[in-house]
């Protein structure tokens, strides 16, 4: 009998190591396969709440690096037409030590794409980390992702560009599922559905 209590006792320790080992694992906040379907809606907008569906579609090589393909659909109502309008848009991301990286079309005349950091999970609450979303070197471009909380089932970041108004906004990444919630100065969005595999 005290050995079955000895191996509970081990075999419970253990895995409780494994509930708070959750500090490098991108999957955890923001898992990336080929099929993951998010649906965002507007958060203040009752009346009439676009829809924001985010697909990963496929996959892109680029500079020897795999990316995730993100196809971006969006519905948004017109108030002009009174109609809603639906647009396009395709984002590229991958995982690597615990960061997610995206990749974007450089400002130019001949497209060139350059990488940033757009998630790292390995950052603490209260430490923060540069996030350039246009790959220029002007001061206004530059901001910085601050990690406001993160628990074992829940991160919060906060972007800003000192100086510069109105582009601050926080993204909120829930355990296994990603972006839940979106708070910008333009926009807001609240995730009503996911399918993940």
């Amino acid at each position: 009998m005290k050995k079955l209590t000895l191996v509970f006792i081990i075999s419970l320790f253990v895995s409780s190591c494994n509930l708070f080992n959750f500090g490098s694992d991108t999957q955890y906040f923001f898992p990336l396969a080929v099929g993951n379907k998010w649906v965002h809606t507007d958060l203040y907008d009752v009346k009439h709440p676009g829809v924001y569906t985010k697909t990963i579609q496929g996959t892109m090589a680029h500079n020897n690096k795999d990316y995730f393909l993100v196809e971006h659909r969006d519905s948004v109502y017109s108030y002009i037409d009174s109609t809603y309008v639906i647009g396009y848009d395709t984002s590229y991301y991958r995982e690597e030590d615990g960061k997610v990286y995206s990749l974007w079309p450089k400002e130019t005349q001949n497209p060139e794409y350059y990488e940033t950091l757009f998630l790292d999970c390995n950052v603490e609450a209260g430490d923060s980390y540069i996030y350039n979303y246009t790959g220029m070197e002007k001061p206004y471009d530059v901001g910085y992702m601050n990690v406001t909380l993160k628990t074992k089932r829940l991160m919060q970041v906060y972007y800003d560009i000192p100086g510069l108004a109105d582009v601050e906004y926080s993204m909120q990444f829930r355990e296994g599922v990603g972006l839940v919630e979106y708070r910008g100065a333009w926009s807001s969005r609240k995730l009503v559905s996911y399918d993940i595999n």
